[in-house]
């Protein structure tokens, strides 16, 4: 609306797209791309009913979860970043995981740097604001192991500056397609109608229960994404 002197007021919804935008923007998004992920979440924004936000679910991007999953299961995504060269990309916004394999190994054949990136203090904080902007009033975050990442230590940090908000912040200590299977089995929990309580009890269970099985046809591809460092 238009106050005095025909200036025009926006809401405080306006000023949150703003930041938004601007904070993808600074990750080297384009317009484009910008706008297929501002229209997406407005998509799920208007999906959910009132008691699907009062509780989300936070994942990262290397449960390698898939946009139609997550949208048909409401599980929000944060990326991790990943640095080629001089550029960095968001994983799973504009690099997919057939193109983060063809670049490790262009890393390999031609020497560029490759590495990955867990998401910001502030990316959490952000992330979280949007969540709690639709309405959440329970979030749980669940993440890649302390052991792989300082993921799950800057989802505490972030969560740490909110208040009246019931942030839960879950160390998976695992990676890949067995988090994301967590994430399916505490939605499941969610939906049954459990407390906050017997949902945190549950999840902590599978995840004592849970073996994680690597393997690697070369130490330099765990060396080049940061996963272990070697002290010579």
């Amino acid at each position: 609306f238009r106050g005095a002197g025909s200036r025009r007021n926006y809401g405080t919804d306006v000023e949150v797209e703003i930041q938004k935008i601007q904070a993808l923007k600074a990750r080297g998004l384009s317009l484009e791309q910008v706008k297929e992920i501002v229209d997406e979440e407005k998509k799920l924004d208007n999906k959910y009913s009132v008691k699907e936000r009062l509780v989300r679910i936070l994942v990262d991007s290397t449960s390698s979860i898939s946009p139609k999953l997550a949208r048909q299961k409401g599980i929000d995504v944060i990326p991790l970043y990943v640095n080629v060269g001089g550029r960095s990309y968001l994983d799973g916004v504009n690099i997919d995981e057939a193109t983060f394999y063809e670049k490790i190994e262009q890393s390999k054949q031609k020497g560029v740097s490759l590495s990955t990136d867990p998401p910001t203090e502030d990316d959490f904080f952000r992330y979280y604001g949007q969540l709690i902007h639709q309405g959440a009033r329970t979030i749980y975050s669940i993440h890649i192991s302390e052991g792989f990442s300082q993921t799950v230590v800057n989802a505490r940090s972030a969560a740490k500056r909110f208040i009246d908000i019931d942030i839960n912040i879950i160390d998976s200590g695992t990676s890949g397609q067995a988090l994301l299977m967590l994430a399916l089995a505490l939605q499941e929990k969610i939906n049954s109608g459990a407390s906050t309580q017997d949902c945190l009890e549950y999840i902590a269970k599978l995840i004592k229960e849970n073996w994680l099985v690597v393997t690697i046809t070369s130490i330099k591809t765990l060396l080049a994404l940061g996963a272990i460092t070697l002290n010579v």
